[in-house]
């Protein structure tokens, strides 16, 4: 397993309730695990001042060059224990989602963009310092349901440089495939 990226960050970043917002990481801050296919999973993580948080819906998959918190059409949704939402997440808690499959060029693409919606009481997430650009955070108040949309509609706010919520993300290569059971054995006289 590679971790592709990650953050110790426990800086509070609180009021995310009924926001989307997407993460810019640049492919240049993300560590080449060798391979372009295989299962991704990221970790999402509450601050210690988060109520009862819901993660609606999360995306992930390769960004574009402009604007740069719109998918290249590559993403996929990630999933929790098998469901596309979970509810109820409580303080100081990491989330991890489920290994999903994803192809990600990690030489060729302008970045990885992690998107994700919350509701709930609090929605109070972790983020990281500033971490300058091409890192972007870009947020919107919407309701739930385009989170996977390549281009979504409506304006989103420019954050700055920050990583909020996603601590860390990690990348295996896909499962070998089974021997063939069917094996011929020749025999001679």
């Amino acid at each position: 397993m590679a971790t592709v990226w990650s953050s110790a960050s426990t800086i509070v970043s609180d009021g995310w309730t009924g926001y989307q917002f997407r993460n810019v990481i640049p492919t240049t801050a993300l560590t080449n695990p060798g391979f372009n296919s295989g299962l991704i999973r990221c970790t999402v993580t509450t601050d210690a001042t988060a109520g009862s948080t819901n993660f609606d819906a999360a995306w992930i998959g390769a960004g574009i060059a402009s604007p740069n918190y719109d998918f290249d059409g590559s993403q996929v949704q990630l999933t929790f224990s098998g469901a596309t939402f979970i509810n109820g997440v409580g303080p100081n808690t990491s989330v991890v989602t489920d290994f999903v499959p994803l192809t990600f060029d990690f030489i060729n693409a302008v970045s990885i963009v992690f998107a994700i919606h919350i509701s709930g009481t609090g929605g109070n997430l972790v983020r990281t310092a500033d971490l300058g650009s091409p890192f972007d955070l870009r947020y919107q108040l919407m309701a739930a349901g385009q989170e996977g949309a390549s281009a979504p509609t409506g304006t989103f706010t420019d954050g700055g440089g920050f990583i909020t919520a996603v601590k860390l993300i990690e990348f295996i290569p896909p499962p070998s495939q089974p021997a063939n059971p069917f094996v011929s054995i020749w025999i001679s006289r």
